[in-house]
């Protein structure tokens, strides 16, 4: 048996965890209990729970007893009994769990949850009250509005705690306050009570008072990164987004008198802290305050303690060290020398076995399910010839990340064949078939094997359930109902089964049943809180409040801190009539949460159904005032109080002034339709909400407005639509379908009128949301002739607005503010607009058309937190991922070389995606997210990675309808530094930039449109903006080579190949490795023939089509039967090349332009071409040479006799770039002038002593010109 070195690391980093007795030895017979106990293959859970209480009762500090408590609380609906459980938990409590040592708290939350059910006495609450962690606390922040990498930028708390004092926040000046907690029995901290809009970057602070010196233990929960002071000094940096952590248990000391702790919430997270001592105890003499006062200075060093283990483990992963190094080698040594080790090696692979399983059970607890399952693989790999133990596995890897579905699919039906066959067939193995078939839907195949399963263990009542399950799926009624009355023969008073047969009636509108069974489940849990408020629910559906109330209210005098029990007691009071007493309760959850609008609202409800209509609009009155954003409420109240609803009345533009305006076809002799009348009234509210009022009238212009515009689908709640027909007629649609309007007699010369209302809610920042209104059509195809936004808003609300395109002297364009009482009115209003006629390939719209923006104060650094969100959440390996790393880099001694190797790797290997959801997935599939797979790989294997978030450079920007040529600083749109991209240091010292999206791309190497790009690079916890460095112009193209021989009969022979290099490559090879040689080469030989017409290949072939980094190249050989004229001892024919006019003419298809030209991409093209005469023959001339330059665009073309060949060479570069209307003409020109060069004749002769002279072919420049002839550019 090898030697396991990977363990040493891991071995270490428990170390760090406050171990118990780490010399301890471990109890096998125990973990087998636990673990391999034969009853789990009867399916006897309550012999088997027997067991696990015994290992408790023995030694319940053990890590051992620690175990089985956590497989009794994962078969809880499975017991028929919890009594010997509770009395042993009551029992442990009596001595306030000093006997469970470190791991008192799980007992207390076992005791918890099996105790405090059963026991309606005030003896467990006064047990937990002792065991509550810390809830005093003062808060500070949010200091982002979103996103965990927010953990790497400093705040003011992370300098200095001023608790007097203010900071700025994410959405204002924040300052330290005491967070509100109303439930003794809850110590997990809610931070949404701090405040109305919930943000990251939280500081939660609380001053430890200690009456003498000591160690202890915080147990910190906190689901996101976070970091953690003590004293000032820098305790922990908890980053989760680098790797996967424990519940956290932090040894500390705590110092006489007060210490401070304070706590970073870098993203959405409750807070849980508990301190005990060194032996699990709650700390004597502790107590908590949330500071209000005083300034704390906060130290900026490295922090003292690195990532905490899984405590637990520390003995499994010292036994299992022990077991593979020392015990296995002495057997090794025994063996050498003759002895029979077999009984040794089994008992040894059993210890291994139990260990791994103890191993992954605590990994598991503790979230860290990769290394769960990599100590399962470990278990089954000792322990594979034991049956339980392959069920276990099987149990487990349906949500482990190491498994794909469809291998956890492949494995299950391969071992679950095995398992319920032989003499190792078992209750389980056939119940877990079972639910394999039923997912499958092959049902009765599944009930057959649930029926096996009861003759393999016929008392196991649990059957019962499992067979209920299946039924249930395809709601066979009876036989759903009979499993279950089966299942209660064997076990009567199983609290399961009372919960199963209430679904059952509850499912089946059997209120009354239901209400029964649950009765009978609260006689023998009179304690539990979830089955009080079923009951109560229930009590109402049957008519028996009275009932309710009683339950209602014991639950709030027990747990006065709940907030659902009171809400309850509320509705039983109302249902009851009782006013009075349910408004006190809703007035209580008002007080006590950030956002009282819903108990406020219930409250209302209430008052206005019980006839009190004047309080009950005051209450609506009163949720206005708290959350402005309740548009229904306002609604609402406009009704009670006989007011109008329609709020955009005030501000309208009446349709007088619209029937004003004259549109005629003539007109508009390109348009479909005329949009008369683009408005928008948009009410704002002091919370940010708003509610918009949206109205369009068009007329319709000709048939294609007709079939284009007699549908609409309006973004809201439709207040008006209507058909005005060239009558006068008023046509309104029956009905909206999914918002969806079908205007009726629609035709030419009628007006289509649609109005609809859109509500926004309110947002942190308390101003207008963000938002674009165009006073012209974007897309350029509809004139505009009255374009208005209104805004309303409350004085002392002022919008940030950008305005684009919008001339003050155009008279046209109007502006204005007024004040109204307590709000401010704004008006932007553009009549007749010009209209603008689209041209190919023009600049984006919003370069040309008026148009306002409504920003925020916000810039590039969110979407730098999203970078690093994204980057950082790829940075997770395995055992397996790092051992194949390692072997792919091991000589490799650069950051640099091992990312190319790996990339090289990953690109080659990777070629389809498969169901894999993580890299460790993708790796053993060969198939996967490669990017993924790249970045794990990489950490695996040391290197550093950074991220960075590009834009494409300006000059290949602003070509589509809304981009605008350069990215937004102030506020990142959608467009805006999207590419994603790796980075490593490279050799040199400078920085390498990774494309991972196209699999053939070389390593290093970017898309030109990223040449001088803007980006944002995120490295070791720094963000920068930057401008990625150009590369070379020319690495992105075509490049075609072609021999042509030609034979004195006018045939000829030709050879040549296609070079396709860079971005144009990648999906061209992907696309060509996917088809057969003989689609390929038919495709080739098919764009060979368009410029030799009849060539007839030979052979093609297509080198390094699988080389990642090697350009695309088609090489191809054959012959043209008829390539030239043979007339009197001549051969004739066309320039044998690609023509470039086809291609360029699509761009000038105008004499002249309006607008810029935009090309927004690149084309480099080169070309050579060999032409050797046959035997005897000769060129009689050659062309001349042109050069042909005109930004963005480069063209020459030239010839050159060498010896009896012709060679010409021609390059074309195009874009990216502009030509603006002044220089279209020239450019037009030139592009002409390339279709007349590319026009040519050549002309081969016998008369081999005639020297070749150039021809007059364009350009002329270099002899004379002809009168009356243009010059040429």
């Amino acid at each position: 048996m090898r030697r396991m070195f990977w363990l040493l690391p891991a071995l270490a980093l428990l170390l760090c965890a406050p171990l118990q007795a780490q010399a301890q030895s471990i109890d096998y017979e125990a973990l087998e209990a636990v673990f391999l106990d034969k009853s789990l293959g009867r399916l006897d859970f309550d012999a088997h729970a027997a067991r696990l209480i015994a290992v408790i009762n023995r030694a319940p500090g053990s890590e051992e007893a620690l175990a089985a408590l956590r497989v009794l609380r994962e078969n809880d609906e499975k017991l028929a009994s919890h009594a010997a459980l509770v009395d042993s938990l009551r029992k442990l409590a009596d001595d306030n769990f000093r006997a469970c040592g470190p791991y008192a708290q799980t007992y207390v939350d076992a005791y918890a949850r099996f105790v405090r059910r059963i026991d309606a006495s005030s003896r467990p609450l006064d047990v937990l009250r002792g065991w509550s962690g810390i809830t005093e606390f003062s808060v500070m922040g949010p200091f982002a509005d979103y996103g965990e990498p927010a953990h790497d930028e400093v705040y003011a708390p992370e300098v200095e705690c001023d608790f007097a004092g203010q900071a700025q926040g994410a959405f204002g000046r924040v300052a330290w306050r005491k967070l509100p907690h109303f439930d003794p029995l809850v110590d997990r901290l809610d931070l949404d009570l701090h405040g109305r809009h919930r943000g990251c970057a939280y500081y939660a602070a609380t001053l430890l008072r200690c009456e003498k010196p000591g160690d202890a233990v915080l147990e910190l929960e906190l689901n996101c990164p976070g970091k953690v002071w003590l004293r000032g000094a820098l305790l922990l940096d908890y980053d989760t987004r680098r790797q996967d952590y424990p519940e956290l248990a932090l040894n500390l000391r705590l110092e006489k008198g007060d210490n401070l702790l304070l706590v970073k919430i870098s993203g959405l997270s409750s807070l849980r802290a508990r301190l005990r001592t060194r032996q699990g105890q709650p700390v004597p003499g502790l107590s908590a305050s949330a500071p209000q006062s005083g300034v704390y200075q906060m130290a900026g060093a490295a922090p003292a303690l690195k990532a905490p283990g899984v405590r637990e483990a520390g003995r499994f992963a010292q036994e299992l060290l022990h077991l593979k190094l020392d015990v296995a080698e002495g057997i090794r040594l025994r063996a050498s020398r003759g002895e029979d080790v077999a009984r040794d090696m089994a008992r040894l692979a059993w210890q291994i076995g139990l260990c791994s399983l103890a191993l992954s059970q605590a990994y598991r607890a503790h979230r860290l399910e990769t290394e769960a399952g990599e100590y399962m693989e470990d278990a089954l790999a000792a322990l594979g010839s034991e049956p339980l133990a392959r069920l276990a596995f099987l149990k487990f890897i349906g949500s482990s990340p190491l498994y794909s579905a469809s291998e956890v699919n492949a494995i299950r039906r391969r071992e679950l064949a095995l398992l319920t066959q032989g003499d190792q067939a078992s209750a389980w193995a056939c119940v877990e078939l079972a639910s394999l078939l039923a997912r499958d839907e092959r049902i009765r195949e599944a009930v057959e094997c649930c029926e096996r399963a009861a003759t393999l263990s016929p008392t196991a009542w649990t059957l019962g359930l499992d067979l209920a399950q299946i039924y249930m799926q395809v709601q066979w009624r009876s036989e759903w109902l009979a499993a279950l009355q089966q299942a209660r023969k064997f076990a009567p008073d199983a609290p399961g089964l009372c919960r199963a047969f209430a679904r059952y009636y509850e499912g089946h509108e059997l209120p009354g049943a239901a209400l029964k069974e649950n009765e009978s489940l609260a006689r023998m849990w009179p304690g539990d809180m979830g089955l009080r408020m079923t009951l109560i629910t229930q009590y109402l559906r049957v008519a028996q409040p009275e009932k309710a109330l009683a339950l209602a209210k014991h639950q709030v005098s027990v747990f006065p801190g709940d907030d659902y029990a009171r809400k309850r007691l509320a509705e039983v009071h109302g249902a009851l009539g009782q006013l009075d007493e349910a408004l006190a309760c809703y007035e209580e959850l008002a007080r006590r949460t950030s956002r009282p609008e819903e108990y406020l609202n219930s409250a209302a409800e209430l008052l206005l159904s019980s006839g009190r209509e004047d309080a009950g609009r005051e209450m609506l009155r009163r949720v206005l005032a708290v959350a402005p954003e309740e548009h229904e409420v306002r609604r609402w109240l406009a009704r009670l109080e006989g007011a109008s609803d329609e709020f955009w009345l005030p501000w309208a533009l009446p349709l007088e002034e619209v029937q004003k305006l004259k549109a005629e076809t003539a007109d508009y002799p390109q348009c479909p339709s005329v949009l008369l009348l683009d408005e928008q009234v948009q009410v704002v509210y002091g919370d940010g909400s708003s509610q918009m009022y949206v109205r369009q009238i068009r007329k319709v212009l000709t048939q294609d407005g007709v079939d284009e515009f007699g549908r609409a689908q309006p973004k809201g709640e439709i207040v008006a639509a209507r058909t005005i027909k060239p009558n006068g007629t008023v046509l309104e649609p029956v009905t909206f379908r999914g918002n969806q309007v079908e205007f009726p007699g629609v035709e030419i010369g009628a007006w289509l009128e649609v109005a609809y209302i859109v509500r926004e809610e309110s947002n942190p920042f308390g101003g207008v949301n963000p938002a674009r209104f165009y006073f012209a059509d974007q897309t350029m195809v509809e004139p505009f002739l009255i374009s208005r936004n209104v805004l309303v808003t409350p004085r002392g609300m002022s919008p940030l607005v950008r305005y684009h395109n919008w001339p003050t002297s155009d008279p046209r364009l109007q502006r204005s503010e007024t004040a109204e009482g307590d709000r401010i009115v704004r008006i932007w209003d553009v009549r007749s607009a010009a209209y603008l006629e689209r041209e190919p390939f023009m600049c984006s719209a919003l370069e040309l058309i008026p148009w306002i923006e409504f920003t925020r104060a916000r810039d590039w650094r969110e979407r730098s937190r999203e970078l690093a969100a994204e980057g950082l959440s790829l940075l997770r390996t395995t055992r397996l991922l790092t051992a194949f790393a390692r072997s792919l880099t091991r000589s490799l001694p650069s950051e640099a070389q091992r990312a190319r190797a790996i990339y090289q790797w990953v690109n080659s290997t990777i070629t389809t995606e498969g169901d894999a959801r993580t890299p460790h997935q993708a790796l053993k599939a060969k198939a996967g997210d490669r990017k993924k797979l790249f970045a794990a790989l990489c950490h695996a294997a040391g290197v550093s990675l950074g991220f960075a978030c590009a834009d494409a450079a300006p000059v290949f920007r602003g070509g589509q309808v809304e981009e605008l040529p350069a990215p937004d600083w102030a506020g990142p749109g959608e467009s805006d530094f999207k590419k994603f991209l790796f980075v490593v240091k490279a050799d040199t010292g400078g920085l390498l930039f990774i494309d991972l999206d196209e699999r053939f791309r070389p390593f290093g190497i970017y898309s030109a449109r990223l040449d001088h790009a803007p980006a944002i690079l995120w490295r070791e916890g720094k963000v920068e903006l930057i401008e990625i460095p150009g590369g070379e112009k020319a690495r992105d193209g075509f490049f075609n080579r072609t021999v042509i021989r030609l034979k004195a009969d006018g045939s000829a022979s030709a050879s040549g190949a296609i070079e396709t290099r860079g971005e144009r490559s990648y999906a061209l090879k992907e696309m060509l490795r996917k088809q057969s040689q003989e689609d390929r080469s038919r495709e080739l030989e098919e764009q060979v023939a368009e410029q030799m017409r009849g060539f007839d290949a030979e052979s093609c072939e297509f080198p390094e089509l699988e080389t990642v980094g090697a350009p695309l190249i088609r090489a191809f050989s054959g012959n043209v039967p008829r390539f030239s004229q043979s007339q009197e001892g001549k051969l004739r024919f066309a320039l044998p090349i690609e023509k470039m006019a086809p291609l360029l003419s699509a761009l000038v298809n105008k004499e002249q332009r309006l607008h810029d030209l935009v090309l927004d991409f690149d084309l480099n093209q080169g070309d050579e071409l060999r032409i050797e005469a046959p035997e005897g023959y000769a060129f009689e001339s050659a062309p001349q040479d042109v050069l042909l330059p005109c930004a963005p665009l480069s063209y020459s073309l030239s010839f050159s006799l060498e010896g009896s060949a012709l060679v010409v060479k021609r390059r074309l570069a195009l874009g990216p770039g502009r030509v603006p209307p002044f220089a279209y003409a020239d450019f037009l020109r030139v592009i002409r002038r390339i279709g007349e060069v590319e026009d040519v004749q050549l002309t081969l002769s016998r008369s081999a002593a005639k020297a070749a002279k150039p021809q007059d072919v364009l350009p002329k420049a270099g002899r004379k010109k002809v009168e009356g002839e243009e010059d040429d550019y």
